[in-house]
Parts: C-alpha cells; sequence; structure tokens
C-alpha cells in the first residue's frame, strides 16, 4: 500500500477539523454543552458553555504559573530546530529521532518544516517534547555509504587554503577527487558518504602539519 503524502495528511486534517467545528455549530448552537472539554481541554472555535469554561480556565492556569515563576507548558522551539539539525549532522535519521525520543513524526515534521494546519514552522513547542529530543545522547554509528554533513570539511579546506595549500594538494594528500573539494567550496554539495568524511579526517593531521610548515617556493611567488 502506498504511504499518504503529508499534504494530502494536511488537507485531509483540516478538513476533519472543518468538519467538527461545522458539527458543533449544528449541534451545541453555542447553548449546549459539547462534552469536549474534560480534564481542562477544549475545542477551538467552539463556544458552547464547557469550551468557553475550559478555556477560561486554561488562560487563568497560565497567568496563574507565570506569577508563581513556574516552567512553561510550552518552550521555544528553536533550540529543538538546532538540536535535530545537529543529531541530523551526526548521522540520525528521523526515523531513529522519532524511535529513540518517542516523539511523533507529525510533531517532528510540524518543528522542521511546517505544521499541518498554519503550513509553517512551529514557535513554541512542548516542554516533554524538548526534553526528549535532548536526551538523545552519544555518536551514532553509520555505514560508510551514509550522507554526512560536510560542514567541517568546507571549514577544514578554507583554514588550509588561508595557509597557503592549494586544492589540489588537499585533494591529493587526502586521496580524495578534487571534484569533491570544489563542489563542496562552491556550495553545489552539502552532503558526502561516510567514507568520505572518515578520509578527509584521517588526513587531516597530516594537512595540519603540512599547513603549519607551508612555504611557497620562488617559482609559486612570482606565479610561475
Amino acid at each position: 500500500m502506498m504511504a499518504m503524502k503529508r499534504t494530502d495528511l494536511r488537507e485531509r486534517n483540516l478538513e476533519r477539523e472543518k468538519q467538527l467545528k461545522q458539527h458543533l455549530m449544528e449541534t451545541t448552537d453555542g447553548l449546549e454543552d459539547c462534552g469536549k472539554s474534560s480534564h481542562g481541554r477544549f475545542v477551538s472555535g467552539c463556544r458552547c458553555r464547557a469550551c468557553r469554561d475550559a478555556n477560561n480556565a486554561y488562560k487563568r492556569q497560565r497567568v496563574r504559573n507565570k506569577a508563581y515563576g513556574r516552567p512553561s507548558y510550552l518552550v521555544d522551539a528553536e533550540p529543538v530546530r538546532q538540536r535535530i539539525r545537529k543529531l541530523q549532522s551526526m548521522g540520525y535519521t528521523y526515523d531513529e529521532i522519532e524511535r529513540l525520543s518517542g516523539v511523533g513524526h507529525t510533531t517532528i515534521h510540524g518543528i522542521m518544516v511546517e505544521h499541518w494546519r498554519t503550513g509553517k514552522p512551529v514557535k513554541r513547542c512542548k516542554r516533554a517534547t524538548k526534553d526528549a529530543i535532548f536526551g538523545i545522547r552519544g555518536q551514532r554509528r553509520v555505514t560508510q555509504g551514509q550522507k554526512m554533513d560536510a560542514s567541517e570539511m568546507v571549514n577544514d579546506c578554507r583554514r588550509w587554503m588561508d595557509a597557503g595549500l592549494s586544492v589540489a594538494a588537499i585533494s591529493r594528500t587526502s586521496g580524495l577527487d578534487r571534484q569533491i573539494y570544489d563542489a563542496l567550496l562552491h556550495g553545489r554539495r552539502s552532503k558526502v558518504f561516510a567514507r568520505t568524511l572518515h578520509a578527509h579526517r584521517s588526513a587531516r593531521p597530516t594537512l595540519d602539519r603540512m599547513a603549519g610548515s607551508y612555504m611557497p617556493d620562488a617559482m609559486e611567488v612570482i606565479g610561475l
């Protein structure tokens, strides 16, 4: 069976929410309790007495928590986004982040890409979600063919080039194709295979020594 596209899921959720609001308007007419406000929860857009009371209780509790200096139920989502990006740079996939944290795919997608209701990444998320994402620790073991973030390769190359090394010398010493470095330095690629990153890291001590002791010869100084 084919997997449902995220756009289809968003449209289905929006349609379901629209039908729910319409059903509440038809059945309650704002006069009878809709029965959807148990445990302080309320249905957004419903004007029945139960939902209004639950909404007012929720607002009063937020004011009380703020006055007492208690931690908010919702927190800024930007640190969570940065943490997920860092985990991805370490080799974690979305599926692994979901499995290790217990956070659902829809929640992670809403933080990183877009929320199904607004079409934009969320600005806040639950504190429990943040704690679960930040609870993932350790360097993940990756396969040789897995794609990895190559920002450290770009930073190393620019540092070595500032010290006087050429891209050809870097490529020759690391044993990697020069086209890989050219693509990274010109922004045509942002990820490389894990085996490529490993080869680069293995050659880093040698290239650091070369950059520290590199002196251009007379022919290079005069441009020949």
